[in-house]
């Protein structure tokens, strides 16, 4: 048996021994990993600066930790330990005609695949919401940059003895791509969205796991100032993540362009914009509105409802779709049509709160919108009298 064998082994033996594992003990590593992801703090800085050069030498897109998001990610790991157990969580049940009672009840999937691009903080939290609901995981990692996860998967398996849970509940492969052969006893594969693409073909349920992107529109029935300031709530979170296309509908622009752009401006922001919208604040004109863009707020005019939503399909990943207006008829509409995991009508919060699965208690964000409990449990269906 070689190594990855034995690996798949363990995993799949440390998945059943999770199932029936007492929520006491899985809260107990969730809150020993946050602090020792605090107390290892400038460790895993280290190691990340290493992964984030040697990313960058490698043309890959990486971003160094601050000791903020470090932070953050320990206190939502420690949170997530103070949720209500997801295993065991029924419907409540009917009764068949014959008395049959029958329930829906939540149960782990058993070993699951992570892979790591370069963001190990997501996959901390990712780890945690596997242990939460009494999974196993196998961690891939990219030898070239995979430093600081190296180490984060060393800190949960300290967790998990202390907590007197099976170590080999995490482990970690330099093999990547062999989680996407058959054979491997892995359940489901969640993917980093910096993971170098294509992906060999797999049979296993994939989660890409993406930084989101917001289209936003703004109609003609609204205050431009209240627009231009709503606008730029969303684009100074987006740019963080992976950018904003604003939807600006055409008979406002006369008024709007202007006053975003000196907005725009005085947050040092960038803006780029179709033709029309281009000539009007005098900016570029934007050649690529499919691609991500976290440097830039890219503007383009709509002549109605209608095409936002066409828009909104085509340009967009999915994940947030927002509008502004104060039309109940246009809300209504927009937030039955918006394909978007997310859609937030007139609301003035930030897009990463709005992303962030642990703000909306269901987990962390994905292409397909937030990811938590559901994404690492199956619905078992149960039969007594």
């Amino acid at each position: 048996m070689n190594t990855q064998e034995k690996i798949w082994q363990r995993a799949a033996l440390a998945a059943r021994l999770m199932a029936v594992a007492p929520s006491a003990r899985k809260d107990a590593a969730l809150d020993e990993v946050a602090r020792l992801l605090e107390k290892h703090s400038e460790e895993w800085r280290a190691a990340q600066f290493d992964d984030v050069t040697a990313a960058c030498k490698a043309g890959r897109a990486a971003a160094i930790t601050t000791q903020q998001e470090l932070a953050t990610a320990a206190d939502d790991i420690f949170d997530l330990s103070l949720s209500a157990e997801p295993i065991g969580a029924s419907n409540g049940g009917t009764h068949t005609q014959n008395g049959t009672r029958l329930q829906t009840v939540k149960a782990p999937l058993g070993a699951v695949g992570i892979l790591c691009g370069t963001r190990p903080l997501w996959v901390m939290r990712a780890v945690a919401l596997a242990i939460k609901t009494g999974n196993a995981v196998v961690v891939g990692i990219d030898n070239d940059f995979g430093g600081a996860m190296q180490l984060g998967v060393e800190l949960w398996r300290q967790s998990l003895q202390k907590a007197g849970l099976p170590v080999d509940v995490v482990q970690a492969t330099d093999a990547p791509v062999d989680m996407l052969t058959d054979g491997v006893p892995l359940k489901k594969l969640f993917v980093d969205d910096t993971y170098p693409l294509p992906l060999p073909a797999t049979r296993l349920p994939l989660t890409r796991v993406e930084q989101p992107r917001v289209t936003a529109y703004t109609d003609d029935t609204v205050a431009v100032e209240r627009a231009v300031e709503w606008a730029l709530d969303w684009a100074t979170a987006s740019a963080a993540t992976a950018g904003e296309l604003l939807l600006v509908n055409r008979h406002q622009a006369t008024a709007l362009l202007p006053l975003l752009k000196d907005a725009a401006d005085s947050k040092k922001l960038t803006l780029t914009g179709c033709e029309e919208a281009a000539a009007m604040m005098n900016i570029s004109t934007e050649t690529d509105w499919l691609a991500a863009a976290p440097d830039r707020l890219r503007v383009r005019l709509v002549d109605s409802l209608n095409q936002a939503l066409a828009l909104t399909q085509v340009c967009g990943q999915g994940h947030i779709a927002a509008l502004l207006t104060d039309s109940c008829e246009a809300a209504r509409r927009f937030g039955v049509a918006a394909e978007a995991a997310v859609v937030a009508t007139n609301v003035p919060l930030t897009a990463a709160q709005l992303c962030d699965g642990l703000c909306l208690g269901m987990g962390f964000g994905a292409d397909n919108g937030p990811v938590g409990f559901d994404a690492f449990t199956v619905n078992k269906q149960t039969v007594s009298d």
